[in-house]
């Protein structure tokens, strides 16, 4: 190849690198318009969420969670009754919602039905006064004033027991991780009450002499036992809280309810929510952060269960059945309704509160804004709400599951 060749191919070499070049830089986006389209996707996207979020907050109650939770929970439901319960006992007996079925206890059978009906439990007993608790997914039942007790975890009884000889059980009560707190009248003392592990291993007893003890409760994380006694004042009866560490045993602190009977026990995170005969106490870091109290009115129920907020009904007369709903929550009264019907039942639970009287049921928020209704065609007598609005009735027949559309 000659010098003029190779110089050809030099130059048709350099001219193709340079069209490659111009070609790939033609090709590469420019910088600024890129940004522009970023933030213009940006914009967008933020735009979207924040009327996503609006729609939500404006159209909260037609997308109630609670509603799609129940959909999935009882597919089988259109409304009314999703399942009915037939429980076949004394009416008069103690009953609890699990969250996976029904516990009922009477004086002579404890007896557990699962979601669709089916009897998973049927137990013989002899007791005076049953009584069910239940917290997560524990449930505790007991003769108060006897000496049967029974543990039971996922429709299963997974302990039974009975109180020492010479002993009575007063009071008992379940954590969500299993750990029992019993109170018993024991023989030399006026009570002693016992804390137990998961395992149903004592951790730690406490010997009362001083005090009748009625009522223990054991705080989330098992660190703190507070006990219930009663005494007499000047003004009347009146009740004290005892703290106590569960590691070692020892006092830390007390404070009393002058002129008032606890009646009921709840923890919900580090608030100890106490109910008393005119109202209820919010207690906090062992002292009384704030209650609420009607001592002209007659307390005819409560209960201790709803999310952040207590609920009470009062009436002006010992054998009323008609009065005033009221929520209390940390700012004090939250809400408050007149029912001018035959209340039978009260419950709460979550943002839920149910009130049934002779005629219908009636759900409501914790603000007392109705949620639903629906006529009493159970002759139910009692209900027992869920923390997703749904009720249990129950008649002197059976239980039904109620699920609002």
């Amino acid at each position: 190849m000659d010098e003029m060749d190779r110089l050809d191919q030099v130059t048709e070499e350099r001219t193709g690198k340079e069209k490659k070049k111009r070609e790939k830089k033609e090709k590469k986006p420019d910088s600024k318009a890129v940004s522009i389209l970023k933030r213009m996707l940006a914009l967008m996207l933020t735009v979207i969420l924040v009327v996503g979020a609006v729609f939500v907050v404006v159209h909260r109650d037609e997308l109630s969670f609670d509603r799609l939770r129940r959909r999935i929970s009882y597919r089988n439901s259109t409304g009314a009754v999703a399942q009915q319960l037939f429980h076949g006992a004394d009416p008069e007996g103690s009953f609890a919602w699990t969250g996976s079925g029904l516990v009922t206890c009477s004086k002579q059978q404890l007896q557990g039905f699962d979601l669709a009906g089916e009897k998973i439990i049927n137990e013989s007993v002899n007791m005076k006064k049953p009584v069910v608790r239940t917290m997560g997914g524990y449930t505790v039942v007991y003769d108060a004033g006897g000496t049967e007790l029974y543990l039971i975890h996922k429709g299963e009884i997974i302990q039974s027991s009975q109180a020492t000889k010479g002993q009575t059980i007063l009071s008992a009560r379940v954590d969500s991780d299993g750990w029992l707190t019993v109170v018993e009248r024991a023989t030399g003392y006026k009570a002693s009450v016992t804390v137990y592990n998961q395992a149903f291993k004592p951790v730690v007893t406490e010997n009362i002499s001083s005090s009748f003890i009625t009522d223990a409760i054991l705080s989330p994380g098992h660190k703190l036992l507070t006990l219930v006694s009663v005494g007499e004042a000047e003004s009347g009866f009146e009740s004290e809280l005892q703290f106590y560490n569960v590691t070692d045993g020892e006092r830390k602190n007390s404070c009393v309810l002058d002129g008032d009977v606890v009646l009921d026990l709840n923890w919900e995170k580090d608030v100890l929510w106490v109910a008393g005969e005119y109202g209820v106490y919010r207690v906090v870091n062992e002292a009384v952060e704030s209650s609420y109290t009607e001592a002209s009115s007659y307390l005819q129920g409560f209960s201790l269960q709803g999310d952040g907020f207590g609920l009470l009904f009062y009436s002006k007369y010992q054998g009323g059945s008609t009065g005033e709903l009221v929520t209390v929550d940390e700012a004090g009264v939250k809400a408050t309704l007149g029912i001018n019907d035959e209340v039978l039942s009260i419950s709460a639970s979550g943002d839920y509160v149910a009130v049934l009287t002779a005629s219908e049921l009636s759900i409501y928020k914790s603000d007392l804004t109705q949620y639903d209704s629906v006529e009493n065609r159970w002759g139910a007598r009692r209900v027992l709400l869920k923390e997703d609005g749904s009720a249990v009735v129950i008649s002197s027949e059976s239980a039904s599951l109620y699920v609002p559309e």
